[in-house]
C-alpha cells in the first residue's frame, strides 16, 4: 500500500473594494490510496487419464474395441460385421447403391454412422471396381461368378466400358 498525502495551506491576499486587504486561507488535504495486488495465483493441477486401446488387423483397419460387441454376426475382409471403426481405411473406394453410400475397401463395406463408420454386409447389387484379394473363380448354372470369404459372391458386369462385380446373393 501506498500513501500519499499532503496538507497545502495558501494564503493569498486579496484587495476588496474600498482599498481593505483581506486574507483568504485555502487548505487543500490530498489524499491518494493506491493499493496494488500483485499476487498472482496459477492452478496448473491437471488430471488427465487417458485409456486408448487400439487395435489394427493385417489390412490396416483402425477397430475401437467395445463398439459392435455382441453385434458381429460374421467377418468381412478378416473384420467383423458391425464393427465400428473410426474411418475406412486409405485407398477405399466410395460406393453408391439404392441411395446409401459405402466404402469399399478390400471386401469390407462401410457405411457411415454417427460415430465415424460401420462394417456392414455387402450389401447385394452393389458394383465394386476390383474384387477383393484372394477371391476365386467358380461357376454356378454356366454363369462364372467370384467367390470371397465363403459366402459373397460377385458377378462381373460391363460399366462405362469396363469391368466391374455386382454382388450377387443366391
Amino acid at each position: 500500500m501506498i500513501f500519499l498525502g499532503a496538507l497545502v495551506a495558501l494564503a493569498l491576499p486579496t484587495l476588496e473594494a474600498g482599498g481593505h486587504r483581506r486574507s483568504v486561507h485555502r487548505s487543500v488535504n490530498v489524499h491518494r490510496d493506491v493499493h496494488v495486488n500483485r499476487d498472482v495465483h496459477v492452478h496448473r493441477n491437471v488430471n488427465t487419464y487417458r485409456d486408448v486401446d487400439i487395435n489394427i488387423d493385417r489390412h490396416r483397419h483402425v477397430v475401437r474395441p467395445g463398439f459392435g460387441a455382441g453385434v458381429a454376426v460374421g467377418t468381412v475382409a478378416g473384420i467383423a460385421i458391425g464393427a465400428a471403426v473410426a474411418a475406412p481405411p486409405r485407398g477405399y473406394v466410395p460406393v453408391y447403391y439404392g441411395g446409401v453410400s459405402y466404402a469399399y475397401y478390400g471386401g469390407a463395406y462401410y457405411q457411415p454412422a454417427s460415430t465415424g463408420y460401420v462394417v456392414v454386409e455387402p450389401p447385394p447389387g452393389a458394383i465394386v471396381p476390383t474384387l477383393p484379394p484372394g477371391s476365386t473363380a467358380t461357376t454356378v448354372n454356366g454363369q462364372t461368378y467370384f467367390v470371397y470369404n465363403g459366402k459373397t459372391y460377385y458377378r462381373p458386369v460391363l460399366v462405362n466400358g469396363a469391368t466391374g462385380y455386382q454382388v450377387v446373393q443366391f
